[in-house]
């Protein structure tokens, strides 16, 4: 888990920051009217505009594939990635620089996803969100893409109808069904041939997803490491900032808190 470091307390409009004394060249707090002051960061902005100005493609795409609208963008130079978090709980990772067109889904967080950082030396996205959990994860492990969901009037595993089918629901005199699909091969399937749920680490979901029966079975035969830590930030989280130098974190959470936080054990 993070670990706050002790500190010293800072009144300012009638609300206390406990602030680490050697962290103050990180921000300065700017009250307003009484309201939750803003944290003015020293380091660079994320340059989301530069991204979409140059990618201007990938970027579309990308707020096409988030069911809800985008809260935050990063973009690392280096390995030329492109990271998005939505209102739809999901982190998306647009492979810029293997020009390939490759498109990563990282899927841990239960809330809105609110915040991204990227730590160059360890190779971690770092995602905060409103479930106040902050995530790390492996960016340099051989993750897969997941597959795209494919179209199907019948179950592709026991050809029953799904409700709109209404042609086969005539032909096989019984009422169409609800339609799924396996988050491994991206079939169509009934419900009855994917009652099973599995985590799949290397395609972005680290908790148990839906699949259908025989992937479940192939799952099960093979090694599924986690590829993500999480951690319990105690509070809804609408901003974070990284030094990675100092290793510290700091969080704004919606308690009117700010928080630094220490990285050390985590990178020990």
């Amino acid at each position: 888990m993070l670990s706050p470091k002790t500190a010293t307390a800072c009144h300012s409009c009638g609300i206390t920051y406990h602030i680490k004394p050697e962290l103050w060249p990180l921000f300065s707090l700017k009250p307003t009217n009484g309201s939750f002051p803003q944290a003015k960061i020293s380091s660079s902005p994320i340059i989301a505009r530069r991204a979409a100005k140059e990618w201007a493609d990938t970027t579309l795409r990308l707020h096409a594939l988030h069911s809800t609208e985008i809260r935050c963008l990063r973009w690392v130079e280096g390995p030329q990635l492109l990271f998005s978090g939505a209102c739809d709980q999901s982190v998306i990772v647009w492979d810029v620089g293997g020009k390939r067109g490759t498109i990563y889904e990282l899927q841990g967080h239960s809330n809105k996803v609110s915040a991204l950082s990227y730590a160059n030396q360890t190779q971690q996205l770092i995602s905060c969100g409103e479930d106040s959990v902050v995530v790390f994860w492996e960016m340099n492990a051989m993750r897969k893409e997941v597959p795209g969901w494919v179209e199907s009037n019948n179950c592709q595993l026991c050809s029953r109808p799904f409700f709109w089918n209404f042609r086969s629901m005539m032909d096989q005199k019984q009422l169409g069904i609800r339609q799924h699909h396996c988050r491994h091969c991206g079939k169509a399937v009934c419900d009855n041939c994917s009652t099973n749920r599995i985590n799949i680490p290397i395609m972005g979901f680290e908790f148990d997803v839906r699949t259908c029966d025989p992937c479940y079975k192939q799952l099960q035969t093979v090694e599924r490491p986690s590829l993500a830590s999480f951690n319990d930030a105690k509070h809804s989280i609408i901003y974070m900032d990284l030094d990675e130098d100092r290793k510290r974190l700091l969080t704004v959470g919606q308690d009117r808190l700010i928080k630094i936080w220490d990285l050390s054990n985590i990178w020990a």
